[in-house]
């Protein structure tokens, strides 16, 4: 797969004791693909919303051996 478009919203310092990032399938495609991440800073146990990243993937073939590329 490669990057097709990607998009990184920082949206609050990540000032805590750790990071996590979930991601999920927005729209699934047979040759587009778009996810979304949202990375959350855990701080005196309240998690806070710190990036958004939205991105499309791009499906493609991967050339044979002794096919040009």
């Amino acid at each position: 797969v490669l990057t097709a478009e990607y998009k990184l919203n920082f949206v609050a310092p990540s000032k805590g004791d750790r990071l996590t990032c979930r991601a999920e399938i927005v729209k699934p495609g047979r040759m587009l693909t778009v996810v979304e991440a949202k990375v959350m800073c855990r701080t005196g146990g309240e998690d806070k919303l710190v990036a958004v990243a939205l991105a499309t993937i791009a499906h493609v073939d991967r050339p044979k051996p002794g096919e040009p590329a």
